[in-house]
């Protein structure tokens, strides 16, 4: 807007009112077809004592739309330069059409104001598509019936009922396998939860992580095996719940004594500010750490009964 405001509100100048720059278009084609392109070009040339504004890129060229465009860098020869703007245009009217003057700014340095050179209109027919490129339209045909295929049916509904069967299968696997049960029916020895616990602190114990001082992946694993421990042995959310919460449903059964869970509660929180809050714990804390949860088992474990033939 205001670019057409300032052409507006300005004297306009043909070329032939001042010698020192000029303009002139061309189009690739003045006779198109609906919807075909065209390449709309602006020539400038001027002094290189003007300082000029070419045309932009968004230029309003009537009924034609503008699909692409190219700026060419200003080319000086001698006292002179030039430019051209190409505009990629199309239309889907049909008729005589023109594209309309682009006015083009500049100003002289004794004369600061701005003038303008329009350029000529060009006028562009537009076709319809020509009856000899047009192919004759036929009637719809009737539908053709195909003769039923049987292999086909059979060789798509056998992999059907034979991805049904894996699918089966796998689901029965794992969920036999969920319950320790062998494929065969027999069900698997279920291994006590302290056996299960103190095996994984043997593991522990023997990786040396705390003697590289990798603190955190030593109490991540010394916290999942004290909590899974206390869910399989006490049938409590273990996994799932927070420090505080375990602590409170642990504290509700009789079968743990008052200073288990105190133990309980140091080795857990001490895990936590680990974990969580990046504490780098001292020697006297992680000393004897594995000890501390293995004497937890052993004084929670479920003791074993032993039948005694009479």
């Amino acid at each position: 807007m205001k670019r057409v405001a300032l052409i507006l509100a300005m004297v306009f100048t043909a070329s032939a009112l001042y010698s020192g720059i000029s303009v002139s278009t061309e189009v690739s084609r003045s006779e198109i077809t609906i919807g075909d392109t065209i390449t709309y070009v602006v020539h400038i040339e001027y002094d290189t004592t003007l300082s000029v504004e070419p045309p932009s890129a968004a230029e309003n060229l009537g009924q034609f739309e503008i699909r692409d465009f190219n700026i060419s860098e200003p080319e000086t020869l001698g006292s002179k330069v030039k430019q051209e703007f190409a505009y990629i245009i199309s239309t889907f009217d049909i008729g005589e059409f023109e594209i309309p003057p682009i006015g083009v700014l500049y100003k002289t340095t004794d004369d600061t104001t701005l003038k303008a050179i329009m350029t000529q209109p060009v006028k562009i027919t537009v076709n319809r598509i020509s009856p000899e490129n047009a192919t004759e339209i036929k009637d719809v045909k009737d539908p053709e019936s195909l003769p039923f295929n049987y292999r086909k049916v059979i060789i798509i509904s056998t992999t059907i009922i034979v991805a049904l069967l894996v699918v089966g299968f796998v689901l029965y696997y794992i969920k036999r396998k969920r319950k320790r049960v062998s494929m065969l029916g027999f069900a698997a020895p279920h291994r006590p939860p302290d056996e299960v616990a103190l095996e994984r602190l043997l593991s522990l114990d023997e990786s040396e992580l705390l003697k590289r001082k990798e603190y955190k992946q030593f109490f991540t694993q010394l916290s999942d095996i004290l909590r899974e421990y206390l869910e399989a042995r006490f049938d409590v959310p273990a996994l799932e719940s927070t420090t505080s919460q375990l602590l409170q449903l642990l504290a509700d059964i009789d079968e743990i004594d008052r200073d288990v869970i105190d133990n309980i509660t140091q080795i857990l929180q001490l895990s936590d500010l680990v974990k969580f809050a990046k504490y780098i714990p001292l020697d006297e804390e992680v000393s004897g750490v594995i000890d501390d949860v293995r004497s937890i088992i052993e004084q929670t474990k479920r003791e074993k009964v032993v039948d005694v033939a009479a």
